[in-house]
């Protein structure tokens, strides 16, 4: 059974096709890069002088340590990845023809034959109404395939989807919708009531009826992304500028988000773009969290950390230019101005069908944006083959387009549920034990389980019950932006098959472990674990098992019957606390220490007296280069200041 129409996927003169138009499209590419690709461009170059300049510098430095030049020479051929993307971002920028308008996206009335036969429309009476009736139904049945599955993805915390199924979807979709606009007279410019069920969701308006232009937000984005060689110093990130700049693409999300569950849509897009904004806010979402993770000058020297944040740099640049032509695209469409006229027949409203099937193209867009799938090349290869079908010579263009409604490839039901997204397989949470003491380490392992959405990073945190009850997944996962290491304890998810992080266990109470996906996967809950603390801090010291004050603040530890010790210290309790763990050997605790600056091993001594003794390393592998480690027993319900 046939869900919807489309059009030819294979065959030898489809390819010439294809190709002929490509062709065209590139030789009217100017060859001087317009404002957005040479943004592109020029950061790539920046880029590569910062990094020849560090890499100089690692070469010339003789007075430096080995481990100090070793530390350039990352941090120059991270710059370089860096600039290897804004390299790669600035040759797609100039393959999709971004500097050109109209964009090959956007479905235009061309001369040749048939062209007075196009403006005057498709409903000349050649082909019967009782056809146009039955040629229109699988297009609505398409449109409602596609707008049911976009209902379901919505309610997906990670989407999965098998990308060539749904390209194939979008580009039988945007075939379709270029032969209705030839139907309709040639004009790409949406025309629906914007009063109707199937507009009002994707075509929200000001106040002041005036929609809001995307070109600024598009060339506001670039902008932001050319400063992030300023941002760039020999130890990796600047703290101060890289904050700026993070909350600069933060505002820049803003203007791009409308509300998370409906796509990501802002006020006054023209439907068919909704997609490119959620691309967009996602992308920039990605880079914000990997400029918040490069700040950390550990992480500045670990070359994985940079290779993600290339990834990611690429992924906004694209996004960003992808705007730009989306601007163009809708500046091309109000240009031409209302349709000449619409074909009212007695069952379907071509207009209606045609809005209708926007909308859903619009939302299942946004669907593969989420669900990792490519969109542009999809509709690119939908439209540029409809506009080569029309621009051959006809007879009669009504019967030209009631053939390639009727005979070319319709998208059956079995390639619509291929195409339909489901829920990525949802990660594995385990505990280090089944309850917890108040300032003994919550280790929490997670298994990704080829999730796609930590592939990139995310988040694992421990939240109080009552801040997760009936609360939706956005909001929940909206608390790890707050910083507030007092209300909720978050940690990277570094995107490895299996991690696990330490959490100093809270108060006694009910809690939450939970697995969210990185921003620029949407920020989603993916999974969730309950974890019990039963018991609150040690009253007295008995063994290994105490509240101590240390040189580096107060440190809680619990020991267990099976010789583990661990523990938690800080010192104040607005910061992230610091771990110990190992076991009870001859009377000594031997293990090691790890905080969110470095780590290394460890050895103490209990006395009789409640009082321990030892030293710390500055590397697993050492337990005495770091200094001295002592403590002394405190009854937690005297020591109100240590608190």
């Amino acid at each position: 059974m046939a869900v919807g129409i489309a059009g030819p996927s294979t065959g030898l003169a489809q390819t010439e096709g294809q190709a002929q138009v490509q062709s065209q499209l590139q030789s009217e590419t100017s060859k001087e890069p317009c404002e957005a690709c040479g943004l592109i461009s020029g950061l790539a170059e920046r880029l590569d002088r910062k990094a020849e300049r560090y890499a100089s510098a690692a070469r010339n430095a003789a007075a430096t340590t080995s481990e100090a030049r070793a530390r350039l020479v990352v941090v120059a051929d991270g710059i370089r990845l860096l600039a290897d993307a804004a390299r790669d971002a600035a040759a797609q920028c100039s393959e999709e023809g971004v500097c050109r308008m109209p964009h090959p996206a956007t479905p235009v009335s061309t001369g040749g034959a048939g062209a007075a036969e196009r403006s005057a429309g498709g409903c000349d009476g050649t082909v019967p109404e009782q056809r146009w009736t039955e040629l229109l139904a699988p297009v609505n049945a398409l449109a409602a395939a596609m707008g049911q599955d976009a209902q379901t993805c919505a309610l997906l915390a990670c989407p999965d989807a098998e990308c060539g199924a749904r390209a194939h979807m979008l580009e039988q979709a945007a075939f379709t919708d270029t032969l209705l606009s030839a139907l309709l007279g040639g004009n790409t410019a949406p025309t629906g009531d914007p009063n109707t069920e199937e507009t009002s969701p994707i075509a929200d308006m000001p106040e002041d009826g005036q929609a809001q232009p995307e070109a600024p937000v598009a060339a506001e984005v670039l902008a932001a992304l050319s400063e992030l060689p300023g941002s760039l110093t020999s130890s990796g990130l600047d703290a101060e500028k890289t904050q700026a700049l993070a909350a600069r693409l933060a505002a820049l999300e803003a203007r791009l988000t409308r509300d998370p569950a409906d796509g990501g849509l802002v006020s006054g897009e023209a439907p068919g773009t909704g997609w490119r904004h959620l691309a967009a806010r996602l992308a920039l979402a990605g880079m914000r969290d990997a400029l918040t993770t490069m700040r950390l000058g550990t992480n500045a020297h670990i070359p994985a950390r940079w290779s993600q944040a290339a990834g990611k740099l690429r992924a906004a640049l694209t996004a960003a230019m992808r705007l730009d032509r989306s601007a163009k695209t809708q500046a091309q469409a109000h240009a031409q101005g209302p349709a000449a006229r619409a074909c009212h027949l007695p069952s379907l409203d071509v207009q209606r069908v045609r809005v209708r099937l926007q909308a859903a193209m619009n939302r299942a867009a946004s669907c593969s944006v989420r669900a990792g799938c490519p969109v542009d090349a999809a509709f690119d290869r939908g439209v540029s083959r409809a506009r080569l079908l029309l621009d051959q010579p006809t007879g009669s263009r009504a019967l030209e387009i009631a053939r390639a409604l009727g005979e070319e490839a319709p998208v059956t039901a079995e390639q619509a549920e291929a195409a339909r997204a489901a829920e990525a397989p949802e990660p594995g949470i385990a505990l280090s034990r089944d309850s917890f003491r108040t300032g003994e380490i919550i280790a929490i392992s997670v298994t990704a389980n080829g999730n796609r959405c930590l592939a990139g990073g995310g988040h694992v945190a421990l939240l109080p019950y009552a801040d997760v009850r009936g609360r939706s997944p956005f909001a929940v996962a909206g608390k790890l932006g707050t910083g507030r290491a007092e209300a909720l304890t978050h940690r990277r998810h570094d995107g490895r098959s299996e991690d696990s992080q330490d959490f100093a266990a809270p108060a006694p109470g009910a809690y939450r472990a939970m697995v969210v996906a990185g921003e620029g996967a949407g920020g989603r809950r993916l999974a969730s674990y309950p974890v019990q603390v039963s018991d609150g801090e040690p009253a007295r010291c008995e063994g290994w098992t105490g509240v101590w004050q240390t040189e580096f603040g107060r440190l809680v530890t619990v020991a267990r019957e099976d010789g583990s010790v661990t523990g938690t210290y800080r010192r104040r309790p607005d910061v992230w606390p610091g771990f110990l763990r190992g076991r009870i050997r001859n009377g000594q605790l031997v293990g090691a220490w790890h905080s969110e600056i470095s780590g290394g091993g460890t050895r103490l001594t209990l006395r009789g007296d409640g009082v321990f003794r030892g030293s710390w390393g500055l590397s697993p592998a050492s337990e005495r280069d770091g200094g001295t480690w002592s403590g002394i027993c405190i009854a937690p319900d005297t020591d109100e200041e240590a608190r």
